[in-house]
């Protein structure tokens, strides 16, 4: 792949981004609210069973303050908070879940082993050229300009899908901590490559802070200037 190719890449996806309706600061719906009061009531059940099995063994200053009851059931305490904490779970209704994920460019499953990703993400990206093109809004110039937006790098292999960056970023990872793939750029040197529109840098600032193993990074304005033809050779 051509230092070209990637900033055709580069200057498609920025088009195609600039084209949707970008959330920044979603509100919170009622429904969201509902839910987190239900994982809170879960986890202060699921506690309230783990100091009861614990009690013989507190001080009784502790249990006074606590006010443990003697015919509290620890089972049916930890059986009814892990209840609440399912039905509070947030993680369908996260407001950034379906942005920046158009259906009709969902690509193949990438994450899982032996996939080639380069393939997955040339295969996206020719669709949505091929959507620009018939909305003629087709990138009349090409160049590594970032039109205010950053790089950002993913690496499929080093996630962990503890949701922590999902949650943080309102939806805008995935579970596996990949970015949304309407702005998927290339997939190169084991990474792939994103652009993140200008308006949502802070939170996904939010969910690259969260992540425990860095597999999401920002990476320099001049990554694609830097890049040679020889970097997209298999394996990478």
């Amino acid at each position: 792949m051509h230092i070209l190719h990637l900033q055709t890449r580069l200057a498609e996806t920025i088009a195609w981004c600039s084209l949707q309706n970008l959330l920044s600061d979603p509100p919170k719906t009622e429904e969201f609210r509902h839910r987190q009061q239900l994982e809170r009531q879960g986890r202060a059940l699921y506690r309230r069973a783990e100091l009861l099995e614990k009690r013989n063994s507190l001080q009784s200053w502790l249990l006074d303050h606590l006010h443990l009851g003697p015919r509290e059931n620890p089972e049916e305490l930890r059986r009814q908070g892990l209840e609440l904490m399912r039905a509070g779970d947030v993680t369908p209704i996260l407001p950034l879940n379906n942005q920046l994920r158009t259906l009709e460019l969902r690509p193949r499953p990438f994450t899982w082993p032996q996939t080639d990703r380069t393939e997955i993400a040339e295969e996206l990206a020719e669709k949505r050229a091929a959507f620009l093109r018939q909305r003629d809004a087709y990138p009349q110039s090409i160049s590594s300009d970032l039109a205010a937006g950053r790089l950002l790098a993913y690496e499929p292999d080093e996630n962990v899908t503890d949701g922590a960056s999902r949650h943080q970023s309102k939806g805008y990872f995935d579970g596996d901590d990949a970015p949304p793939w309407d702005t998927w750029v290339c997939y190169v040197d084991r990474s792939l490559i994103s652009w993140v529109p200008p308006a949502l840098l802070n939170l996904v600032q939010e969910g690259v802070a969260v992540n425990c193993v860095d597999c999401i990074h920002w990476i320099d304005e001049g990554f694609l200037d830097k890049l040679h033809p020889a970097s997209s050779r298999a394996g990478m």
